[in-house]
């Protein structure tokens, strides 16, 4: 192990690594623990963030200021951050975000009223659009030609297993320990990413793993089939996961089941998505990734549309489930899709606008949702965000269909 540490560190001091297989696992695995432990602790206070913006005093226009100026700024700087990375590399991009993590944690903990803490907010989704669009980015220059599925599925693993641990903890911290104790977990948490991104992630740039497509193809950020059909389900299928966050525990209350049962629907749907990312990422390499966006389209809609018409808790689980291997697949398929993309194009450049959309996705279904739940009820926000995904699955079949980046 000290032999591994130290041929990585090695490679890190000398610049730019020389990509051999085991600097790459390495590297990868590195990466992975990253991602994981920032999802972790950045998701273990989303239980009670709403309910501390309250205690400061927050009306709804803040709280909305809140969860959408954090999304607001990813969507505007995804893209400026991308080209930034390309130029500088990723991994300085992975450990400026990370150097401001603890801070983001202190000052958390210390906001004394609801602008500081919608300030501190605005500057964590800086911190965001750093991290988790170029970790991706990193994963997908790490990919060898015919592994993007894969690789992308270790990427997508470990962000949704962060994202099924951290509230599960974050809940016990505050139910058990103190309040503010998931802040204090955040600080811990970032307090050991740092050293682990600057001692043992090396410096790779993309001219190293694919010169001869940056050559053929260039680097200018275009708007192409490709990219708008790409953009356009990414946004939406993000939104969908959202929509599971936000608006499913509203559904959950209006058919009666608990607040425990609710987050164990939420907390099912991480789980499943988290465990089926990679044989749904290698199945990608070896099929179409477009099929599996299609399938996965296609099921995600219709058990969006079932769901708002069941009663009960245990058929609300089993939709559930089947759910969330329909959006896993789309995710799986979209992002196989993605990392060939930007390794045509320029990988970080394209992983920022792909985030972007994510967070475009977001922001539409948090003010849809919230515009229908109003108007019309909270069983009409599912019914809607289903007949979305299904209705976009054709035009984006189409932008997608015969291109060289979805391949066979």
């Amino acid at each position: 192990m000290a032999t591994g540490v130290s041929e990585v560190a090695d490679e890190r001091a000398s610049g730019t690594a020389s990509l051999t297989e085991d600097i790459a696992r390495r590297a990868l695995l590195v990466l992975l623990i990253s991602v994981t432990i920032n999802l972790i602790g950045t998701t273990a206070y989303s239980p009670m963030l709403s309910i501390y913006a309250r205690d400061l005093g927050a009306t709804g226009l803040w709280i909305g200021l809140l969860y959408g100026g954090f999304y607001g700024i990813r969507l505007v700087l995804g893209r400026p951050i991308g080209v930034f990375s390309d130029r500088v590399g990723q991994r300085r991009v992975l450990l400026i975000s990370t150097a401001i993590y603890p801070l983001l944690a202190v000052l958390y903990a210390i906001s004394p009223n609801i602008q500081a803490l919608v300030g501190t907010r605005l500057l964590h989704g800086i911190a965001s659009a750093m991290m988790l669009p170029m970790a991706m980015a990193y994963v997908g220059l790490l990919s060898r030609e015919g592994s993007a599925g894969r690789y992308a599925s270790y990427f997508n693993f470990a962000n949704f297993l962060g994202m099924a641990i951290g509230p599960l903890i974050g809940g016990l911290i505050v139910a058990y320990v103190a309040f503010k104790g998931p802040f204090y977990l955040l600080l811990m948490l970032s307090a050991l990413n740092l050293p682990l991104i600057f001692w043992l992630l090396p410096d790779i740039n993309q001219s190293a793993t694919a010169p001869s497509r940056l050559q053929t193809e260039g680097r200018r950020f275009q708007i192409d089939r490709v990219t708008a059909g790409l953009f356009a389900y990414n946004a939406v299928v993000n939104a969908n996961t959202i929509l599971f966050v936000s608006f499913l525990p509203l559904l959950a209350k209006a058919i009666g089941l608990s607040i425990l049962q609710g987050g164990m629907l939420i907390s099912t749907i991480y789980l499943i998505t988290s465990a089926s990312q990679i044989p749904f990422g290698r199945l990608s390499d070896s099929i179409s990734p477009l099929l599996l966006v299609i399938f996965g389209g296609i099921v995600a809609g219709t058990c969006l549309l079932v769901l708002a018409q069941i009663d009960a808790f245990a058929p609300s689980m089993a939709v559930v489930c089947v759910l969330a291997l329909g959006g896993s697949a789309a995710t799986a398929g979209l992002s196989a899709i993605a990392v060939e993309a930007g390794r045509r194009r320029s990988m970080g450049r394209f992983m920022g606008g792909f985030h972007s959309a994510a967070s475009f996705g977001m922001i539409a279904i948090s003010v849809g949702a919230g515009i229908i739940f109003d108007s019309i009820g909270i069983k009409a926000v599912f019914v809607v965000a289903g007949l979305v995904t299904l209705a976009l699955l054709t035009p984006v079949a189409l932008l997608l269909r015969g291109t060289p980046e979805v391949g066979r």
